[in-house]
């Protein structure tokens, strides 16, 4: 299969945008349309607000009490609901303003593989992409069409990393969409009590390869963790894969010696990778903050039955890490008819 050169596949995709923007722009832009945009664009913003309402709380002397009991309760009280998953709301999962935003790309789920709601499993989805956008329109949200319509009965926690419940009011929005932290401790922990868990595999080091060549670039070959905690719980393993994730924005390089010791001092204090992005705005296609509206598909494959161990030794991971890799090979190939794009790093 021929394979469109980065730049083509972007030209290509913003002279269609910017088509359909202009016969739309102003005055036939829908309210539908500016809803969606809308309601993207203040969860982009959200984690700022949740900044600010922390330094509104600390200079505003009579906001000291309640922010100090706040404080206590997350920090004393309520410290193990990361590693539980317990706060998962569904009235919030079910607001119209995330309605929007899945309506914004718009998002897609296909389920391939026969699960049974009794069964917990490991759903390893790719790519991370800069914001793991796909995980959350397929599995944070119960609207119609989402996975937890295509199969009811099936709990799922996404792992995501520690930092962000660390940060008060912005580990309640992570709490209510049913995150956890992304220790294995954690992972036993919800697998033990009948919930599966998403891990994004390739992590957020795969944020680095989105939208920077024209192959999907997956970091999978040393991620074997999830597949050693399969084992030793006996959890079937199912191949996830977003198909328009690394769509979405496109990272700007750098090789500025100063900028890349910023990069690599900010990932060694959060564990997340920082870099410029550069997606669509919002009376523009060319350069924003908001992601491209490009069609989300999640492709769920079949689940990979996998025996339990209670210690496996690193031949019997190896050897089903390779077999998942094919498993998911055969997604890819099912969905796009060719791997010729897909690298394994």
């Amino acid at each position: 299969m021929a394979i469109l050169s980065l730049a083509a596949k972007r030209k290509k995709l913003t002279n269609n945008l910017m088509s359909e923007y202009l016969s739309r722009w102003p005055l036939k832009l829908s309210i539908r349309q500016g809803l969606q945009t809308a309601s993207l664009l203040f969860m982009l913003v959200t984690p700022i607000i949740c900044f600010y309402l922390n330094i509104l709380f600390i200079l505003y002397s009579p906001l000291w009490p309640a922010y100090a009991f706040y404080l206590f309760y997350i920090y004393a009280i309520d410290y193990d609901s990361p590693t539980t998953g317990s706060r998962k709301s569904y009235w919030w999962r079910s607001l119209p303003i995330f309605r929007n935003i899945c309506e914004y790309f718009p998002s897609n789920v296909i389920v391939r593989g026969n699960m049974k709601a009794e069964q917990q499993y490991i759903f390893a989805m790719h790519p991370h992409g800069v914001m793991a956008i796909s995980a959350w329109t397929a599995f944070l949200n119960d609207f119609k069409g989402s996975f937890s319509d295509l199969c009811p009965g099936i709990d799922v926690r996404l792992c995501t990393l520690n930092l962000g419940f660390y940060v008060p009011f912005m580990r309640e929005l992570l709490l209510n969409f049913g995150m956890v932290n992304a220790e294995a401790s954690t992972i036993h922990h919800n697998l033990s009590r009948k919930k599966s868990i998403l891990i994004m595999v390739g992590g957020s080091e795969e944020a680095y390869h989105a939208g920077v060549s024209e192959y999907e670039e997956l970091i999978l070959s040393k991620r074997k963790g999830f597949v050693r905690i399969a084992l030793e719980t006996g959890t079937p393993i199912v191949p996830v894969y977003g198909f328009g994730e690394n769509d979405l924005y496109t990272i700007i390089p750098s090789k500025h010696p100063y900028w890349q010791k910023f990069q690599s001092f900010f990932k060694s204090l959060t564990k997340y990778p920082i870099s410029v992005v550069n997606g669509r705005g919002i009376g523009n296609f060319e350069f924003g903050i908001l992601p491209r509206r490009v069609p989300l598909t999640t492709v769920l494959g079949e689940p990979i039955i996998v025996p339990k161990i209670e210690k496996p030794s690193q031949e019997e991971i190896d050897e089903w890490h390779s077999l998942y890799i094919e498993k998911l090979k055969d997604l890819y190939r099912d969905y796009k008819g060719s791997i010729d794009d897909l690298v394994i790093l």
